[in-house]
């Protein structure tokens, strides 16, 4: 039998009903877009686009001091991440090195091998070599992560090939707060880039990094299955500020671990609400001014400055908001999981005192475990003698009364 033809697209069934000439063009066009699916460049063709003829092969100098191409070493071939900084950055810089750290951590071994980091200072009259590597340093980053200078023009063309500079602010008024914070990873080999936010959630950027850019070529670490999926919940703004801002650099109820910021636990208890409104608000200016706890926090933490977020008084609400709301519900944990305490036994009398209770009961007749009272009975101690009373005191407390008066009524020289 002879083979069928293949199946035309049910649009285009459709149309032959409204005549020949629509049923024929948009066969044409099914084909025609056939044959482009055909024609999509593979993994070499597309390295080739995004290669040597599009990207410059700039030297650049790294903060260890050698002298790399921009090309040749350090993209060719390779999956990488690139962003822009300048290390006296008072606000987003530190959050993208923050936040590039945590992928760091997640890829573990992975970095330097099949997956490299590259941070470009914009500001290279100040960030010589030197003071690169004194960053690393600083910032305890770990192998896989190179920090490079170069001329302005050559990090400007750098830019420009990226696609992430912003011209007008960068070059008219100077502004280096105003470049573009956008976060550039891809893989050069297949041709496959993209952008991303520097605030965007490392285990996303970890997995497009380790497992996207790399043609899935690693299988997951676990397999998962849609119905263990928890349920989706709603985040409040003072939720979304602490993920998007400050869960860089701190934890909350973890332990600060390795992260460059204390652990917010119960932080509106330890600090003066005034004083941390005024931090959260402009960390740099209280370091700036010298304020002693601001000083000290900033040596604490290895000299890392917390960046200005340019928080408002009501983002400034949300967060202490959610870190208390979020602090109690850890307690309540924590009191839910903490086991019963133990009854505590009895303490065991000593050897040879089993015949004898403890001292000074009232009435010293009493017994007590078994055993009777040997010592002297306080009950009436202290109280004034009175013969008809019910109880009288035993006589040697009258003796004893009777001498402590005698005593006290002495004028002070026969004393």
């Amino acid at each position: 039998m002879p083979p069928k033809p293949p199946l035309l697209p049910s649009r285009v069934r459709r149309a032959a009903a409204r005549g020949p000439l629509v049923a024929a063009l948009l066969a044409l066009s099914a084909c025609g877009a056939a044959e482009d699916s055909a024609r999509e460049p593979s993994a070499d063709q597309g390295g080739a686009v995004w290669g040597a003829d599009y990207f410059p092969n700039t030297t650049l100098t790294t903060h260890r001091g050698e002298r790399v191409q921009f090309f040749d070493d350090l993209i060719k071939d390779k999956v990488v991440a690139i962003n822009f900084i300048y290390t006296s950055c008072p606000d987003a810089c530190p959050m993208e090195t923050a936040r590039l750290l945590e992928v760091q951590r997640l890829l573990a071994d992975r970095m330097g091998e099949d997956v490299h980091f590259y941070s470009i200072s914009i500001d290279p009259a100040h960030d010589t070599p030197e003071v690169l590597a004194a960053y690393v340093e600083q910032w305890k980053i770990g192998p896989g992560w190179t920090f490079l200078h170069g001329s302005r023009d050559e990090v400007r063309a750098l830019q420009k090939k990226l696609g992430v500079y912003n011209g007008e602010l960068e070059d008219i008024v100077g502004r280096k707060q105003d470049h573009k914070l956008t976060l550039v990873i891809g893989n050069q080999r297949s041709g496959r880039w993209m952008k991303r936010s520097p605030y965007e959630n490392p285990y996303v950027l970890a997995n497009q990094l380790g497992s996207w850019l790399h043609n899935w070529k690693l299988p997951a670490a676990e397999q998962r299955d849609y119905a263990d999926a928890p349920a989706v919940r709603t985040v409040g703004a003072g939720e979304n500020l602490f993920r998007t801002r400050c869960s860089s650099c701190h934890t909350l109820g973890g332990g600060a671990g390795e992260k460059p910021g204390p652990d917010l636990y119960n932080i509106h208890r330890q600090r003066d609400h005034a004083w941390l409104r005024q931090w959260m608000i402009a960390p740099d200016a209280m370091v700036a001014a010298g304020d002693p706890l601001a000083v000290q926090l900033v040596a604490d933490h290895g000299g890392v400055v917390m960046p200005n977020l340019r928080l408002t008084d009501v983002d400034v609400d949300n967060v202490m908001g959610f870190l208390a709301d979020e602090s109690a519900r850890i307690d309540a944990e924590l009191a839910a999981r903490a086991p019963e305490p133990a009854p505590v036994p009895p303490p065991t009398p000593p050897a040879g005192s089993e015949s004898k209770a403890p001292c000074h009961s009232s009435p010293c007749t009493k017994v007590l475990a078994g055993a009777a009272c040997t010592s002297p009975n306080l009950r009436h101690f202290g109280r004034p003698v009175d013969a008809t009373s019910p109880h009288p005191p035993p006589r040697w407390l009258i003796g004893v009364q009777v001498a402590v008066r005698r005593v006290r009524a002495q004028p002070a020289g026969n004393a």
